[in-house]
């Protein structure tokens, strides 16, 4: 949940095609669901689940 407390952060991440990882500023995230071409669903290096948006990023993509 955002609050003031907890706000959105935002950062740059490339998306591996076949292992299914994302790379980015804060670390490697395992991709755990493609929601739509635009939003992925991973989990982070501490465990925590986030969403990640970017124009095309799930498009064609599957988890293997």
């Amino acid at each position: 949940m955002v609050s003031e407390s907890n706000p959105i952060k935002w950062s740059r991440f490339s998306l591996s095609y076949f292992t299914g990882r994302v790379n980015g500023e804060n670390g490697n995230m395992q991709v755990v669901k493609v929601l739509n071409n635009s939003l992925i669903l991973a989990v982070n290096e501490n465990g925590e689940e986030v969403i990640l948006m970017g124009k095309g990023i799930g498009y064609k993509k599957y988890i293997f």
